[in-house]
């Protein structure tokens, strides 16, 4: 199922949080892929459509500064140097996850920040990754305040937000 109409579709109807789906209307567009959730069908991840900028290679002092920090680094696509991070299991504080950023900021694309001590100010690092384009910041600390960092990444069109104190009204600000 295509859930991506799904948020603009909640917000739309005021993003209750207090509100059951089955009582919230649903257009001709919104019924199939509720659908198709309430079934249970896997949703396939699109693939993703890299930028067309041309982007330099991650140096490999970069990159072993990365590993070093317990980042998980890795090629989107095959002759690409447009990359995925993953800070999960990222051995580095929360604030100095800015320096780390800024040194791929052209290559990264996809980004995955899912810690509990990632905050709004872990955010602020995002402003200048300007080909990110799918963010997951699940069981952050993230806020509506750091929504605001995320203003400036025109290209982003993926945003998890599972288990953060984010509000309808922080997601209002997004549009």
């Amino acid at each position: 199922a295509n859930e991506l109409p799904l948020l603009p579709w909640w917000i739309a109807s005021g993003a209750s949080f207090a509100k059951k789906v089955k009582h919230i209307p649903q257009s001709a567009e919104i019924k199939p892929v509720l659908a198709a959730l309430q079934q249970g069908e896997k949703s396939v991840e699109k693939p993703i459509d890299l930028p067309t900028a041309n982007v330099a290679q991650l140096s490999d002092a970069t990159l072993k500064q990365l590993a070093a920090a317990g980042v998980t680094v890795v090629p989107l696509e095959r002759d690409s140097h447009f990359l995925s991070a993953n800070f999960v299991n990222a051995v580095t504080t929360p604030d100095s996850i800015a320096l780390l950023l800024d040194a791929m900021k052209a290559q990264l694309v996809v980004l995955k920040l899912e810690r509990s001590d990632f905050n709004d100010a872990t955010l602020k690092g995002l402003k200048n990754c300007k080909n990110l384009i799918r963010l997951s910041l699940n069981n952050s600390s993230i806020t509506d305040n750091g929504l605001f960092n995320l203003q400036s990444l025109a290209q982003l069109r993926y945003l998890s937000l599972t288990g953060t104190k984010v509000t309808a009204a922080g997601l209002k600000g997004l549009k």
